[in-house]
């Protein structure tokens, strides 16, 4: 599993410096990964599941849908500095617009977890103890450290333009 996940990230990394044509906004994309496997690893260890095979394939596919949310977002910011925006204005603007359909996402998913996760058996608790704990506090998360680190990037460190 641990090449399994090196590959998928690997791949995600790769998929992100085609769209973003940039292999900076990539890694700051990259960076917020972590936070998700932070709460992915909190909801086993609160939930008292094990760390199996069904748990890793979970923080595979949480990486993957964390991302897809992050690039949204980045994608967002991009076009409101394309637009003339000053950056704190584009990424306050980036995070409200995309605050509402991040969070219906998110909170759908997790409530349709909820019933697999109480009824689900020993198979399926460790993986959506990883979704829906992951989720939550990776797009918390997220939506927080994305424009700080892209305003590091941009306006601290001078790494993307």
């Amino acid at each position: 599993m641990g090449t399994v996940m090196q590959i998928s990230l690997a791949l995600i990394a790769l998929t992100m410096v085609l769209q973003f044509s940039s292999v900076i906004k990539s890694v700051v994309v990259m960076l917020t990964v972590p936070l998700g496997l932070i709460g992915a690893v909190l909801g086993l260890f609160v939930t008292h599941s094990p760390l199996g095979f069904m748990a890793l394939l979970a923080m595979v596919s949480l990486a993957g849908i964390m991302v897809s949310h992050i690039i949204v977002l980045s994608d967002f910011i991009e076009e409101a500095r394309a637009k003339g925006l000053p950056l704190e204005q584009a990424l306050v603007q980036a995070g409200l617009a995309r605050l509402r359909p991040v969070l219906v996402t998110v909170l759908a998913t997790v409530g349709g977890l909820i019933p697999l996760f109480l009824t689900g058996g020993a198979l399926w608790h460790p993986l959506t103890a990883v979704h829906i704990v992951g989720l939550l506090l990776a797009t918390v998360l997220t939506l927080l450290m994305l424009p700080t680190l892209y305003y590091v990037f941009c306006e601290k460190l001078k790494f993307i333009k």
